[in-house]
């Protein structure tokens, strides 16, 4: 009994180391074939870590590469740039110059146009030049006469019409309304007075004047003798309101035209 009791004990024993025999080489198997796998798992990182650093390499020199076209293209760039900018102003300069000769050219045809017209003009006198130039002399001469002509035209016009116009009113000598005249000379003794204009300004004899200064009525006056551009008068008693004083002006006491 004893002896079949010992012997299934060992059987167990045997057994039991049998199985853990089994189960520490079936774990032993599995751990190689685990380190097999991580091996070949890890070769093949190596590998791709390895292929990434060649290709990381090879584009950081294609990226240097690049880098240095680059510059070389931005400078390149820059001094196309500056030579258009030289083009530009050398072209504008160039514009400019042709524009000044074209306007250069313009008057110098427009000279030339006046100069063959005068040339015409001149052959189209028959005179020789001393000719067209004592013609002229006398032509402006004449001008001048004809204008001093006219001007004493007026002056007997305007005389006439105030002749005419003191006809119809015999108290009362009518001078031109836009006459002033200057006191230029002042006589308090003899109470005469000298003023500055004359038959040539429309001052006639015995005519009336109003004498101011500054906007303020000061005297009268009456025209005693009239030269050509000066003429001579008197204060007239009792229409004085101030001291009369050289530099005061006069104006008409009946203005007419």
């Amino acid at each position: 009994m004893l002896a079949s009791i010992f012997m299934k004990h060992h059987f167990t024993t045997h057994l039991i180391r049998g199985c853990l025999w089994l189960t520490l080489l079936a774990c032993l198997t599995t751990s190689c074939l685990n380190l097999l796998v991580v091996k070949r798992k890890i070769v093949g990182l190596d590998s791709r870590l390895k292929q990434q650093t060649v290709e990381r390499q090879l584009a950081e020199e294609r990226l240097a590469q690049t880098t240095i076209k680059l510059e070389a293209t931005s400078r390149n760039l820059d001094a196309a740039r500056e030579s258009f900018a030289q083009a530009t102003i050398e072209a504008q300069t160039h514009l400019e110059r042709a524009t000044k000769l074209a306007a250069a050219l313009t008057v110098s045809r427009q000279k030339q146009d006046d100069a063959e017209t005068y040339l015409a003009r001149y052959k189209a006198t028959r005179m020789e030049p001393e000719e067209i130039v004592q013609a002229y002399t006398r032509l402006k001469t004449l001008q001048l006469s004809l204008e001093d002509t006219q001007r004493q035209k007026a002056n007997l016009e305007r005389k006439l019409k105030l002749i005419d116009e003191q006809s119809k009113r015999d108290d009362e000598i009518l001078l031109p309304a836009n006459l002033k005249t200057k006191i230029v000379v002042y006589d308090p003794k003899w109470e005469l007075v000298v003023l500055d204009h004359g038959s040539e300004q429309g001052l006639v004899q015995n005519a009336k004047l109003l004498v101011g200064r500054e906007g303020k009525f000061v005297g009268m006056l009456k025209i005693s003798s009239v030269q050509k551009s000066r003429s001579i008068g008197n204060l007239i008693s009792g229409e004085q309101s101030g001291h009369i004083l050289e530099g005061d002006f006069a104006i008409p006491a009946h203005p007419g035209l």
